[in-house]
């Protein structure tokens, strides 16, 4: 995760700084993006997958809380689960990809 932080935070020049990062995963997940994102004052959520759980940073009384949140089923819960789903088909086509690279080089 950490990695995946530090390349994003490379491009900010260029690609600019995002309002909002949702992170596909729980409180862990969640903590490390706080931790390494401390200075830039961006908002993280998370997704974890398990009862589609919103991770969602509260601070109280100086420190920061992970609560969950649970999505009724509904509009929000539905477009929560799309954008989740496209993270997950994009990763999985760029793995495609790279295996098929390799595959190729292998065989030259």
């Amino acid at each position: 995760m950490k990695e995946v932080i530090d390349r994003r935070k490379n491009h900010f020049a260029d690609w600019g700084k995002p309002d909002l990062i949702i992170v596909d995963g729980g409180k862990g997940q969640v903590s490390v993006f706080l931790r390494e994102l401390e200075d830039e004052k961006i908002p993280v959520v998370g997704l974890a997958k398990r009862f589609e759980t919103l991770v969602i940073p509260v601070r109280e009384n100086g420190t920061i809380i992970l609560k969950d949140y649970r999505f009724p089923k509904g509009a929000a819960l539905n477009f929560v689960q799309r954008i989740r789903d496209e993270a997950h088909r994009f990763a999985r086509v760029y793995h495609h990809k790279l295996v098929s690279k390799s595959l190729i080089q292998g065989q030259l």
